[in-house]
């Protein structure tokens, strides 16, 4: 399926050069409540929760997509006010699966053990408050760190089951035609470079017809 992945141009550039996507750590979430949506019985029960949550952290961690690159909100929280780039991938099935969204947070006993099915509704529940993202999510492995600045990074390559196939540069961005093609020399296939507006009669973004230049 085609997903989108809102981010900043510098970001974005360094994604598309280096052929790899960011993946978030839980840690690093701006939603605190992620893999904190289980209703426990008591304090013991959500220390222990705690603790498998930053076990859990320490392997694993998630890229986040969108179904349309069109939301206007997505590219003020996720693209630098507009000044960014949204990157759109064909992403396999298998891969992602959308968020869950409900007010109710689910119950867990801890007291007996866990089976898998107790855990997929906390791994994509989120509160509805966050139902305009309309949240693709995949889930990775935190493998091969890389250095950069003072801190460890992860990435997920990309690849046939992450193909990026569009690059949106938003409104407000200066990012130019030039600017991206030379970091595409060493890609077989080439993905489709878009410049986006703001549209005149509405409050949407929209396909600027005269491309990117």
């Amino acid at each position: 399926m085609r997903l989108y992945h809102f981010t900043s141009s510098a970001h974005a550039l360094s994604n598309i050069e280096n052929q790899r996507i960011k993946i978030a750590e839980i840690k690093d979430l701006n939603d605190p409540f992620d893999l904190r949506a289980p209703k426990l019985k008591s304090a013991k029960h959500r220390t222990k929760w705690s603790e498998w949550r930053e076990e859990v952290g320490r392997k694993f961690g998630m890229v986040c997509f969108a179904p349309h690159w069109r939301n206007v909100t997505m590219w003020s929280h996720y693209a630098d006010k507009h000044r960014g780039i949204c990157l759109g991938f064909d992403v396999a099935d298998s891969k992602v699966r959308r968020a869950d969204y409900d007010q109710k947070r689910p119950e867990l006993d801890l007291s007996k053990p866990l089976a898998l099915a107790d855990l997929d509704p906390i791994m994509y529940r989120k509160s509805t408050d966050w139902e305009y993202e309309e949240e693709y999510r995949l889930w990775a492995e935190l493998n091969h760190p890389v250095a950069i600045g003072n801190r460890q990074l992860y990435f997920e390559p990309f690849g046939d089951e992450l193909k990026l196939a569009e690059v949106i540069v938003g409104p407000l961005c200066e990012v130019t035609r030039a600017d991206i093609d030379r970091l595409l020399k060493h890609y077989q296939f080439k993905p489709v470079l878009l410049k986006a507006r703001l549209a005149f009669n509405s409050f949407t973004i929209v396909t600027q017809r005269l491309g990117l230049k």
